[in-house]
This record gives structure tokens, sequence and C-alpha cells, in this order.
């Protein structure tokens, strides 16, 4: 029987939510909890489980989107992931939000160069391979993840590589697309149900599992708010001064 799966992404200001069933089938809340994690999330869960006629203790694995991206979407969507784990026992999932969005890209003869908004004008980067010619495994790793000034990501983009991520839509709405560039079509720059739920059940198969206790986003670097606060701490004097 195939496992179900509660998958959440919140990396993204079009968070979402998946419920994989055991019958294959997979349900979707995505536009209401938009810029609103915190507030909406655990409703939205619960109507998504309403729909399925399911309880939350049927829920065999929860994963969970890791960034990077929103630091206070990622906060909301991970606590609530190892809460919901840790109270019913269900194997805790997570998964990089840059490769989940890289599953978007079907052309198997290109390869993937997931990116999102860094600030500063540079962009977090991640850039894989496909696992095949069939959308069944997971993308494959070509570089870690970086973070690298916006042009010269573009600059550097090889023939068969192509752009996509929340970085490339933001792009395509203020009409500022280089042209030229390699791209995904329109609607495919964020996480999406089918490839959150197949590389949930793909780490669930593995045997891949999280710790509630200890599980963390990927951050890369320190929020402004972070830093800027560490710029404020002053310097710690010796006993006596």
């Amino acid at each position: 029987m195939i496992p179900i799966v509660l998958a959440l992404e919140t990396s993204t200001p079009q968070g979402i939510i998946a419920l994989g069933l055991s019958d294959g089938q997979i349900l979707c809340s995505g536009p209401e909890i938009s810029r609103q994690h915190a507030c909406t999330l655990v409703p939205a869960i619960q109507k998504l489980l309403d729909t399925a006629g399911l309880k939350l203790d049927q829920v065999e694995a929860i994963a969970v989107g890791l960034g990077p991206g929103s630091f206070t979407g990622l906060r909301v969507g991970l606590t609530v992931a190892k809460t919901l784990s840790y109270a019913t026992g269900a194997r805790l999932i997570g998964l990089p939000s840059l490769e989940v969005i890289a599953c978007n890209l079907r052309n198997p003869l290109k390869r993937p160069v997931v990116v999102a908004d860094a600030q500063r004008g540079e962009w977090y980067v991640a850039r894989y391979q496909q696992a095949g010619p069939e959308p069944t495994g997971r993308p494959i790793a070509t570089r870690p993840l970086s973070i690298e000034p916006v042009q010269r990501v573009i600059e550097t983009l090889d023939p068969d590589e192509v752009l996509l991520g929340p970085s490339i839509d933001r792009l395509r709405s203020r009409a500022e697309l280089p042209a030229g560039v390699a791209v995904c079509e329109p609607g495919r720059d964020y996480p999406e149900a089918e490839p959150l739920v197949r590389l949930a059940r793909v780490a669930l198969l593995a045997g891949v599992f999280e710790n509630p206790m200890s599980l963390e986003p990927i951050y890369v670097r320190k929020s402004a708010a972070e830093e800027k606060a560490d710029q404020a701490v002053p310097e710690t004097q010796p006993p006596g001064r």
C-alpha cells in the first residue's frame, strides 16, 4: 500500500500543503496560505485532512521544505512539521526546497539551475542534473548550494542549463528577464504538490528520516536582522576592565 504523506512547503510566499493518499491521489492546498503561514497553516492542514476523510494519526510521514527561503516561513513550517511528527509518531522528512523546484523542469535533456532571492543583489543557487528521462527519482546536485551575484549566474549559464525558481518569477513579473536566458515555462517556479509527495516517499522508502528534536532549516547565511543584532553586541571585556 502507498504510504500516506503530508508535505508542507513554506519557504516562499506561495506556500503549499500536499496530502498524498494511499490510492495515489494527491490533494493540495496553496493560495489561501500564501504570506500568512503562521495564521493559516494549521487550519489548512485540518481542512485538507477533513476533505480526504482522514485523521492526523493516519498520516505515516510528514515532509517539510527546508529552504533556503523566507526565514519566517521556514521557521513556521518546520515548527508545525516537527510538532506534528513528535505528537503522532509519523516519520519526519526534510526536503531541500530548491530540489523540489528542480523537479518542475520536465525536459530530461536540460539541467535545472534553481535560484531564490538571497538579497543584496545575490541569489541562492542550486545546480542539478536530472535523474533520468522519467520524473521518478531525485535530481542530482552537481555543485554545493551557493550564494552568487545575480549577474554572474546569468552570464555563466551553460547552453543546456535552464533557470527556474522564485527569483525568475519575480523577474518575469517586473519585465526584467534578460533576453536570451533559458528559463522554465511560466508557472513552474515554486514548489509543487506532486514532487513534494514523490520525494517524500522516495526518502521514506529509503529509510531516510529526521529527528524532530534536531532538524534545522537550510539558512546558508544569517538573516539581515540577525547580522545586525550580532554587530550591535559589544565586545566582551575581561574582568576588571
